[in-house]
């Protein structure tokens, strides 16, 4: 899997997390699509195996894989967990992330 990121994306997510982006570092992967502008949608990174992403209906239930809920108009999937595999930096700021396979390939 290849998630890109923008140069702000970027410096927001190390400010947020408190950390840099690493390779060999472990993420849980979600996607966000945004229901009110057809084409909008990302990849979110969460540092670690936190145990899945929670739903919206019940924020105990987590889960490492499908829909986990909709809030604001803002679809949520899981996507497993990933090792970061390599990241590419381009002249402008912007960054290529690459995962590994799945982590938890059996996990709901």
């Amino acid at each position: 899997m290849i998630i890109r990121m923008s140069a702000e994306d970027l410096d927001r997510w190390e400010i947020y997390h408190e950390q840099k982006l690493a390779i060999g570092m472990v993420c849980t992967v979600a996607y966000k699509k945004d229901l009110n502008r057809p084409g909008v949608a990302w990849h979110e990174l969460i540092p670690g195996d936190n145990g899945g992403i929670p739903g919206n209906m019940d924020r105990a239930v987590r889960r490492y894989h499908g829909w986990r809920g909709t809030t604001n108009n803002v679809s949520t999937d899981a996507c497993g967990v990933h090792e970061i595999a390599g990241i590419q930096a381009y002249k402008n700021g912007n960054v290529k992330i690459t995962l590994g396979p799945d982590l938890r390939p059996d996990e709901p």
